[in-house]
């Protein structure tokens, strides 16, 4: 083989690659806006809902992992919702799932109790933390 043709046989898998890597990029990105989406749309509704508040005793902090996407959300005494952009190394509750399975808990239309019995999602938390994010969920349900 003519050291010719290997040239243009890795300049070729160079572009291949290149090409598999920004698809890669294209549809990570996608994953992050739906994520930030969602939690947008959460947040707007605890404050419409402000009086689920008074079941946040203290900070609690949340990490979404969604399609290897994290996503660090913090409930605080002071009724806001903050949302990290870069993960904490603790965190009070640990969420993973599917996009679906993560919207349904987040938008109160599954109980999170469900979701882990139906082994939908992978929840790591405490018991009374399990207990007061269900219920900050269901009663922040769009109706």
């Amino acid at each position: 083989m003519s050291s010719d043709f290997l040239k243009e046989k890795s300049k070729e898998s160079g572009r291949k690659k290149e090409h598999f890597l920004r698809i890669i990029h294209i549809k990570k990105k996608a994953v992050v806006t739906k994520i930030e989406k969602l939690t947008a749309e959460f947040n707007q509704s605890l404050q419409n809902n402000a009086h689920i508040h008074q079941l946040v005793q203290h900070s609690l902090t949340i990490l979404i992992e969604t399609n290897g996407v994290k996503k660090s959300l913090a409930l605080t005494t002071k009724q806001k919702l903050v949302i990290n952009q870069k993960p904490p190394n603790t965190h009070d509750v640990y969420l993973r799932g599917q996009d679906d399975e993560i919207q349904s808990i987040l938008l109160g239309s599954k109980s999170l109790k469900k979701a882990v019995e139906n082994k939908e999602i992978e929840l790591k938390a405490s018991f009374r933390h399990i207990l007061l994010l269900d219920s900050i969920f269901l009663l922040n349900r769009r109706r």
